[in-house]
């Protein structure tokens, strides 16, 4: 073997030997026990148990920060501060949006059967039915008549998107339909 092989080897010995006495690497004879602490003194007496602590405040401050600095205010003046609404407002305020928000909805949940009902008289005219006009045909004919049920319920108040969903297309499509060929049929033909 070579000298390295030999130093390694010898060096592993030595670790082995280390790991199974229990020495730590660099470390002498083990140290010899340390002498018994000496008894520690008794306990000096508790002092006095406090009064009882200061109630907080009734009406305690409210940390606001301004442009500049953080001030304190009383509950009173923060909730005088024209753009803090209090708990009871906010409700509100949710509460009527959310009943508007279900009343627009409601407009917009129409059955199949019901927006074919709606929009019978343009079936009727251009002799198709609801299904031919909700699929996938590109015929000429049948895209006006896609075209004058969008402009039908975007002249009701529906959005692009609930036309979309209604008329299983998405929003971009009815609105280039709208876009390109306008709102009325003054509008498509100039």
């Amino acid at each position: 073997m070579t000298d390295a092989r030999h130093q390694w080897a010898a060096h592993y010995a030595a670790v082995k030997a280390r790991i199974a006495t229990g020495q730590r690497p660099g470390a002498a004879a083990p140290p010899a026990p340390a002498p018994a602490p000496a008894p520690a003194p008794a306990d000096p007496p508790a002092p006095p148990a406090p009064a009882d602590p200061p109630a907080p405040p009734a009406d305690p401050p409210v940390l606001y920060k301004t442009d500049t600095a953080w001030i304190k205010l009383t509950r009173a003046e923060h909730a005088a501060l024209p753009h803090v609404q209090t708990r009871a407002a906010k409700l509100a305020g949710k509460a009527a949006r959310q009943a508007a928000t279900a009343e627009r909805m409601a407009r917009y949940r129409l059955t199949q059967e019901q927006l074919a009902e709606l929009c019978a008289d343009i079936t009727t005219r251009h002799k198709t039915t609801w299904l031919v006009l909700v699929g996938r045909s590109p015929a000429a004919a049948h895209m006006r008549a896609r075209l004058e049920v969008y402009r039908r319920l975007l002249a009701l108040g529906w959005s692009y998107t609930a036309i979309g969903k209604a008329c299983g297309r998405d929003h971009s499509t009815v609105m280039y339909y709208i876009r390109r060929w306008g709102t009325t049929d003054e509008q498509a033909q100039a």
